[in-house]
């Protein structure tokens, strides 16, 4: 990757690896010269570096000593993809991080272990392999609800319908019982599956505002007073951030 800065939204022009302006002298050759343009302050070329507003956000640079064109195109293509209505090529900054937005497919995180604290920080965190973690195990726990949910409708509709006097006739206090313990389990599923239906349909952005303000309650009785959910695991630069190795080696809590 070449270790000059000369990439800038929209431009995808071949580096020049020299450290002068690209119109500094030419020696009869054609080529540039390797000395510094001479002459008066007003003499020497103006305007060639970029304005603080169209510098590009840094990255690690690697001295590879290859051309950077792919990685202008690349980066030209996470800009234009991120840009927001009202953006011009020149007039927003993105995050350090910017060009990070994007970390690829999301791994299994079904053993993560949110339990560290740091872990389920992140957990609630923007990162987008955080938020489709967050949606998979809060479907999963729907649906188990709902199942659990309809095997015991199940149940219970099979108790309405039996004879059980038939069954136990020579007992028939279970009989009793068990249509008694029908008619408590049938309102607890109903509320089950009523519950598990509401909680899906409250979106994530909802939901995970919610248990932020939470985690933050919980900090401050803790003794954290001045505790804020890090700015830097919010919005799209938290895709910076990976997941704490503290939640990788150990078994999840679902």
């Amino acid at each position: 990757m070449c270790t000059r800065r000369c990439w800038r939204p929209g431009r995808r022009s071949a580096c020049s690896r020299s450290p002068w302006p690209s119109n500094a002298p030419a020696t009869p050759h054609g080529r540039r010269s390797a000395t510094p343009p001479t002459g008066s302050r007003s003499s020497r070329p103006r305007g060639n570096g970029p304005t603080p507003r169209q510098r590009s956000p840094r990255w690690p640079t690697e001295s590879t000593g290859t051309c950077c064109a792919p990685l202008h195109a690349g980066l030209d293509a996470w800009f234009a993809r991120h840009l927001q209505p009202g953006d011009t090529a020149y007039d927003v900054e993105r995050p350090v991080s910017g060009y990070l937005l994007d970390p690829g497919p999301a791994p299994d995180l079904s053993t993560f272990d949110s339990s560290p604290d740091d872990a389920y920080e992140w957990l609630l965190s923007d990162h987008p392999w955080a938020r489709a973690e967050r949606v998979r195990r809060a479907e999963s726990g729907w649906d188990a609800e709902l199942r659990n949910a309809g095997a015991v409708r199940d149940w219970t509709d099979r108790i309405d319908g039996a004879d059980l006097r038939e069954r136990y006739p020579h007992d028939p206090e279970i009989a009793e019982n068990l249509r008694g313990l029908a008619e408590i389990m049938r309102p607890l599923a109903d509320t089950q599956q009523l519950n598990a239906h509401r909680d899906s349909a409250v979106p994530d952005a909802v939901r995970v505002h919610r248990l932020r303000e939470q985690w933050a309650t919980r900090q401050h009785i803790q003794g954290d007073q001045g505790y804020r959910y890090p700015a830097r695991l919010l919005g799209p630069g938290a895709a910076a951030h990976p997941p704490p190795t503290s939640g990788s080696a150990s078994k999840a809590r679902r």
